[in-house]
């Protein structure tokens, strides 16, 4: 279980479609090719690109093809999409909900996601891949970071982080994740006041973190500094172990399955992400 508190679609490739953007107005002529010689109609719709308009995606008049080509004049700053589908309209959505804070306390355990591989709500990878996955024990759905070796990512981390809540209002809170560590070497992680002003900053390093690694070891560190290390044999290889990370004011407190590892006053962070980690290596979070 993870908490925070606080105190397919088959793709159809008989029709066509071709936007163009213009300029200047002025007449276009179209020679096709023999994937649209049967068709004889293509259906247009018109949108004014220029500042403020809301004239967005309007049905005009059909045209034809003959001899293999079609002439349309077109205005200019406007967008048309011309298609030998009848089926295209303008979309609508409802109004976005009210802006609101994360809500605390959160948890979720991932059994309720219909789809393996899944991203999960509110979670948002860094680097790595963070997945909803169905580990075999007794049909139950966990997290799983699901690369093994560095590849590109969005972001320049030197491991799989992923990143969730509001960055300012997460100030003092608690985080607590059931881990477990599937290789022997492995290493996963959970952060508190992890920061991202910058695009794509070192988020490995910017923040509070507790690290688990098999076999046996533990460590806390701010920013790229260690700041409280030791040993757990509690921390084993296949083992589910619980993370607990917690940032009160200056005071930042780890735990490895109720057991009290660290306590210190450090004050370099007053708010910031919460997030998970991993090293390059599969490990499961719930």
């Amino acid at each position: 279980m993870t908490k925070i508190t606080n105190p397919k679609q088959r793709r159809d490739t008989s029709h066509h479609s071709l936007p163009q953007v213009l300029a200047s107005r002025q007449n276009v002529t179209f020679h096709v090719g023999p994937s649209l010689s049967q068709s004889s109609v293509l259906h247009v719709f018109y949108s004014d690109m220029s500042n403020k308009s809301t004239t967005y995606f309007v049905k005009q008049q059909d045209i034809h093809i003959v001899n293999g080509q079609f002439t349309v004049e077109l205005l200019s700053n406007s967008l048309y999409t011309i298609t030998t589908t009848d089926r295209g309209a303008k979309g609508s959505y409802p109004d976005p909900p009210p802006l609101k804070p994360f809500p605390l306390p959160y948890q979720d355990n991932f059994d309720s996601y219909l789809v393996h591989g899944q991203p999960p709500k509110y979670l948002s990878d860094m680097t790595g891949s963070f997945e909803v996955y169905k580990n075999g024990s007794g049909g139950s759905q966990v997290l799983r970071q699901m690369v093994p070796s560095k590849a590109y990512g969005w972001c320049d981390n030197p491991y799989p982080v992923s990143i969730l809540g509001d960055y300012h209002l997460f100030v003092n809170y608690t985080i607590q994740v059931d881990v477990l560590i599937e290789s022997e070497g492995g290493c996963a992680a959970v952060g508190a006041r992890v920061q991202a002003t910058q695009a794509c900053s070192n988020m490995n390093q910017v923040g509070y973190w507790l690290n688990v690694c098999t076999p046996g070891t533990w460590y806390v560190t701010e920013r790229d500094t260690v700041i409280g290390a030791g040993k757990a044999a509690l921390i084993a290889t296949g083992k589910w172990i619980t993370l607990t990370l917690q940032v009160d004011g200056s005071t930042v407190v780890a735990s490895v399955s109720q057991e009290p590892l660290f306590k210190g006053t450090y004050s370099a962070y007053t708010n910031g992400y919460a997030a998970i980690g991993t090293k390059w290596n599969y490990a499961q979070f719930d």
